[in-house]
């Protein structure tokens, strides 16, 4: 919860253990599925909280300060 991220594009969800265990199996047998996973998931989490990102937030906040 609170993230922007969507099941079976970034991420597989299961919240309960039966679920997660079929997530899992499923990752595990379909090799396609789990690189696109990995790469969108990656690309997800750099995107929102790599160096970068994070620099872009601290550039706003400084200059939001500057400014008042």
């Amino acid at each position: 919860q609170g993230l922007d991220i969507k099941d079976g594009e970034h991420c597989l969800i299961a919240s309960e253990a039966q679920t997660f265990a079929q997530a899992c199996i499923q990752l595990l047998k379909d090799t396609e599925l789990r690189k696109h996973i990995a790469q969108n998931g990656q690309k997800y989490a750099e995107s929102h909280f790599g160096n970068e990102a994070v620099s872009r937030v601290w550039q706003e906040f400084y200059a939001t300060l500057i400014r008042q």
